[in-house]
């Protein structure tokens, strides 16, 4: 038996039925299509992902550096700071791990069964409502957070005011979580990028041999690495700033702002 045959021929395979696969994988590439088919809409939805990877990534940045060196919604981060602090009998890095983890899980099975029974989102506007039912009490949270966070004295000093700006934040980001995993955009995460980082790499392998127009199916992933990276390198800039906690809410606000212009327009397209 040629063994160069064995190797040569699965590849070979593949290519050859590449018009045979072109559906499937074009399927797997295109998230939003899934969800959406207006041009229009689609631009709106990457619009909003966009803003709330922002969010998260900024979220988490001030969650790292101010409050305990723990994430607000990167919970695999958030594990191995437990299995640290088990080890190394780093106490307050535990603490606020478990606490992280748990009020992560307690944000996403409240916002589950209480904002999880949607309609089907068979049109713009059932999405519209939606997103607006997940943002709104995201925006209260956020809201607290920064209010809550401008009115303590001397921050770095109080854990006990960390620790609930902490579960706060974490409730908040849970919230968003659900939001986007309620759409079921594949390969879509805005508040931890590992997954979109293995959906970049795997479209980026797949267009290059079947589509050879890799930049069509992977520029949104590209995106979100770009904006996560963005809000990342902003916050540790400006994070001495008075204005730096009240950020996220301003990016959920713009999203909600977006939103509603997006429904006054589709109203009057729907009266015509």
């Amino acid at each position: 038996m040629n063994l160069r045959k064995l190797w040569v021929w699965p590849m070979v395979s593949h290519l050859g039925s590449k018009a045979a696969s072109a559906t499937q994988t074009e399927e797997d590439l295109a998230p939003l299509s899934k969800v959406v088919s207006s041009p229009r809409e689609r631009k709106l939805i990457v619009f909003l992902l966009l803003l709330l990877t922002f969010c998260a990534a900024w979220v988490n940045m001030l969650a790292f550096l101010s409050l305990g060196r723990v994430f607000a919604s990167f919970m695999t981060g958030n594990f191995l700071f437990i299995g640290v602090g088990l080890i190394q009998g780093s106490h307050a890095l535990l603490v606020r791990a478990i606490i992280a983890v748990g009020v992560y899980f307690i944000s996403i099975a409240l916002s589950s069964l209480i904002l999880g029974h949607l309609l089907e989102q068979r049109t713009p506007l059932s999405r519209f409502h939606s997103f607006v039912r997940f943002l709104v009490p995201e925006w209260f949270f956020l809201l607290g957070f920064a209010l809550l966070w401008q009115f303590t004295n001397d921050l770095s000093h109080n854990d006990g005011m960390q620790i609930t700006l902490l579960c706060i934040a974490v409730f908040a980001m849970g919230i968003q979580g659900v939001l986007v995993q309620k759409f079921d955009f594949p390969g879509v995460i805005v508040n931890a990028l590992t997954g979109t980082e293995i959906m970049l790499g795997r479209r980026l392998a797949q267009d290059t041999i079947v589509h050879r127009s890799w930049w069509k199916n992977t520029w949104f992933l590209a995106a979100q690495c770009l904006t996560c990276l963005l809000s990342a390198i902003i916050v540790v800039l400006i994070r001495r700033f008075f204005i730096v906690q009240f950020v996220p809410v301003v990016v959920v606000t713009i999203a909600l702002g977006i939103l509603l212009v997006f429904r006054h327009r589709e109203k009057d397209l729907i009266a015509r």
